[in-house]
């Protein structure tokens, strides 16, 4: 005759094992994606804003999982307005929103114009992108993603794939209509830019992947759940530094002393080259400048330097040109 204790216990392990068998079979829920933080520095740029700023919008990632950190310094254009506006419209969309505006000075006390760059200008931006990871850490962000304002993300899933890549400091390569791009393949001892043979192959993308490099710049992915992040900094420069004075390569030497490595990746555009200015013809952005000009006080227009240098007639219409290159 079969015991009744064991009846019991035989039922009490039925029940048992029905229970915890209806607790594993809903699906857990996925994932949120990592927290970034967006830092938007942004000077003399409202040529390019517009582009910019709608870019940012499409970026096929949950806004809520966003923070946006914007400064903006030394506008003599509409900068700060636009800026300004966009930030009060999405603010409501966005994890949260800091804004930075510093409307006085117009300029840097012994700036020839509005491409030059004395030291003043690199250790204010320096400060500024300290500024920016300092609140991403205290926000705990996963990410900090620097984007130069006249870097236009062409691909809504280029944060997606930089992600995905679980890479300490990722670049997206930047398309352009010469050789310039935001990678170096190589750097001297002195910190200077080196052309080496594997640089044609990585910009026109004979070679796809994620590839180490020495020095990326203008638009930049930071993972902050690396253990080597703790160390990095933008300002002040490392103790050992002995290089140019400069924004990007004092903070590839950080980088370097930090122990992170930094890629580029280029398995497909995301990027496209930065803009040019068309508008008020006593301003050109810096990057116009940098195209057309050898001479820091020159200050001229788009359609006047096109002349000037071509010697053809009107300029292309600024949305038919698109972009322009920096060298």
């Amino acid at each position: 005759m079969f015991p009744l204790h064991c009846f019991v216990l035989g039922s009490l392990l039925f029940q048992a094992g029905c229970y915890f068998s209806e607790e594993k079979s809903p699906e857990e829920s996925r994932m949120q994606p990592p927290t970034v933080v967006v830092a938007i520095i942004a000077r003399n740029a409202a040529h390019a804003l517009p582009y910019y700023l709608g870019a940012l919008e499409r970026l096929n990632y949950p806004k809520d999982r966003i923070s946006v950190w914007a400064a903006t310094d030394h506008n003599v254009d509409n900068t700060t307005a636009i800026l300004r506006e966009w930030l009060t419209v999405m603010q409501k969309y966005y994890h949260y929103v800091e804004w930075r505006p510093m409307d006085q000075p117009a300029s840097y006390a012994g700036e020839l114009g509005p491409k030059h760059w004395p030291n003043s200008r690199y250790e204010y931006v320096m400060k500024l992108k300290q500024a920016a990871l300092n609140f991403a850490r205290k926000r705990w962000a996963d990410y900090i993603l620097y984007a130069d304002t006249d870097n236009i993300l062409t691909n809504p899933d280029t944060l997606q794939l930089m992600i995905a890549e679980n890479k300490s400091v990722i670049a997206p390569m930047l398309d352009s209509q010469g050789a310039y791009s935001n990678f170096w393949c190589g750097i001297t001892p002195q910190g200077y830019y080196r052309r080496t043979a594997e640089y044609f192959p990585t910009r026109h993308r004979h070679r796809l992947g994620c590839f180490p490099v020495p020095m990326v710049h203008s638009t930049v992915l930071l993972n902050l759940r690396k253990e080597g992040m703790k160390k990095l900094a933008f300002y002040p420069p490392h103790k050992d530094y002995s290089w140019p004075y400069d924004d990007i390569i004092v903070f590839a030497f950080s980088c370097r002393a930090a122990g992170l490595f930094l890629s580029t990746f280029s398995t497909r555009p995301l990027l496209v080259e930065p803009c040019h200015y068309a508008g008020d013809p006593q301003w050109v952005s810096d990057t116009e400048t940098s195209t057309l000009w050898d001479n820091d006080a020159v200050r001229t227009d788009w359609r006047g330097s096109h002349k000037t240098l071509k010697g053809a007639g009107p300029a292309p219409d600024m949305l038919s040109v698109g972009y322009r290159d920096e060298l």
